[in-house]
């Protein structure tokens, strides 16, 4: 395949040396020449492994080539990658201006009688961007069968050509319906690499996604283990321990939006931990930090809920997480407990994992309110379900009812109105 890169700075290089390496054929442009003229003599300005040698085995074979004309490039290519800079504005936001100019740019060199099927964007930019960076490409062109996709770079300085090749995903990102088999297969190595679509918004957030969690394993590895040195912890042991366990703390678990968390465990051992930080008098933002950002969710929830203006509300699941009649810090008993101090509310609850005898002794107001699932839905205008419970309500509710998704699951198909937390 014919491939463009516009922007050689780091992402812009990367790409350019390791799809020509793949066997495509690549031609590139910089608006500084003095860069250009470095590459096209076999010198790489950005050091990174493996680079600069793949740079001159590509001139050698003649699949990277340079350009100083836009136009001469998108005489040649089907796809073009834009992987200009986009650096920090005095107020945090990105500065969109290189990609815009550089989409400007490609717009005033275009015409339809051109190869071009993709223009692709691989700079990392906030959701919304490369649908408004198109518009500026259809300000220009009018109508056109150039399709825009927002593919999202996931490269490690140092490793750069082996997460390039070795990629643990691939996603594109477009927002229409449309065959992109030829690009998917380009970008995934022909269905070596797993290849996600979605449209552009979702691709765009998936970089800022990870890059939020890369950060956090950083500053939560910091903290947690300068809290254990004030106790003669064994720093490198403890880690080694920790990241042994691929079950439920280096795995999948605990990382899917849903309630806050809640019972016996987790609120109770982060009191001590932020104890431990005051009584050390130590400075760690994140430790004393999660507990808040777990208020806030349960709040939200609860002003989410007095949005509907509803007072027939029936609450299905309300011990703290699936398969237990642990009731202890559970958000969904919060959320009952603040819903019945406001006394025009009529509050039904079902549970079928509720251990009734032990709701009578601990909370007898809870008690009363007690109903069967189906008498529960059938007086309810507003249904707020948590844990395994929605397929069982949406088959129930009808069409004048509003159901509020807490639990994890998807919504199935309802006469309701099914409005979820994520």
């Amino acid at each position: 395949m014919k491939i463009g890169i516009f922007g050689l700075g780091y992402v812009g290089t990367v790409n350019a040396v390791c799809l020509s390496d793949m066997g495509h054929t690549i031609f590139c442009t910089d608006v500084k020449q003095e860069k250009v003229e470095l590459f096209r003599n076999g010198k790489c300005p950005v050091k990174e492994p493996l680079v600069e040698q793949l740079l001159n085995e590509g001139l050698k074979k003649n699949t990277i080539q340079f350009r100083d004309s836009i136009a001469e490039i998108l005489a040649e290519i089907e796809v073009a990658i834009v992987c200009v800079g986009t650096p920090s504005g005095e107020d945090g936001k990105v500065n969109l201006s290189y990609a815009k100019n550089v989409t400007l740019d490609i717009a005033l060199a275009y015409s339809s009688k051109m190869p071009l099927k993709y223009l692709v964007y691989r700079s990392t930019v906030p959701p919304g961007t490369t649908a408004s960076l198109y518009s500026i490409f259809t300000e220009k062109v009018g109508a056109n069968s150039v399709c825009p996709v927002f593919m999202p770079e996931f490269l490690r300085e140092g490793t750069a050509v082996d997460d390039f090749h070795e990629a643990p995903r691939v996603v594109l990102g477009l927002n229409e319906k449309r065959e992109v088999s030829d690009l998917g297969n380009l970008v995934s190595d022909n269905g070596r690499l797993p290849l996600f679509i979605t449209d552009m918004n979702t691709a765009e957030y998936i970089k800022y996604v990870d890059n939020c969690f890369h950060a956090l394993k950083v500053t939560f590895a910091n903290e947690v283990y300068r809290l254990g040195k004030q106790y003669d912890i064994d720093i490198k042991r403890a880690n080694e321990i920790f990241l042994s366990d691929s079950v439920l703390n280096i795995s999948k678990t605990y990382l899917r939006p849903g309630l806050p968390f809640g019972g016996s465990c987790l609120p109770k051992d982060l009191r001590e931990i932020e104890a431990l930080v005051k009584e050390n008098q130590l400075d760690l933002p994140l430790m004393s930090s999660m507990l808040k950002s777990n208020m806030n969710q349960k709040q939200e929830m609860l002003t989410m809920v007095n949005q509907f203006n509803k007072t027939k509300i029936g609450i299905v699941g309300i011990t703290f997480k699936n398969d237990t009649d642990d009731l202890r810090e559970s958000p969904m008993l919060e959320l009952t407990m603040n819903l019945m101090k406001n006394q025009n509310n009529e509050l039904a609850v079902w549970d079928e994992d509720i251990d009734e005898n032990n709701l009578r002794r601990t909370f007898p107001q809870l008690f009363i309110l007690l109903a069967d699932l189906e008498q529960l839905v059938k007086k309810s205008e507003l249904i707020i379900v948590s844990k395994r419970y929605m397929e069982m309500v949406c088959k129930m509710a009808t069409k004048d009812q509003f159901i509020l998704n807490f639990s994890n699951l998807n919504a199935y198909e309802s006469k309701a109105k099914v409005i979820n937390w994520f």
